[in-house]
């Protein structure tokens, strides 16, 4: 963990939820599930500027688990 953050893991954009990328994503979920079994976490994804996929993770993850029956509620925002 750095400044309380944790490194859930390094995961591609763009690419799809099928082979090996898909299940770099279904193993980040698996991760969370197991950090936070509790129901009503709040996740915050970060980037340190444009363009470098922050959204894409969150849309890619906020599928898997709405897949595995999570309720599931994304906000993209851009604050500057």
């Amino acid at each position: 963990a750095l400044g309380g953050a944790l490194a859930l893991a390094t995961l591609p954009v763009g690419a799809s939820l099928d082979g090996a990328t898909g299940e770099l994503y279904r193993e980040a979920a698996r991760r969370l599930r197991t950090l936070f079994p509790t129901k009503g976490v709040r996740l915050v994804f970060v980037s340190a500027g444009h363009g470098e996929g922050a959204a894409g993770v969150m849309v890619e993850l906020a599928r898997v688990l709405a897949r595995w029956g999570e309720r599931v509620l994304l906000v993209d925002a851009h604050l500057e």
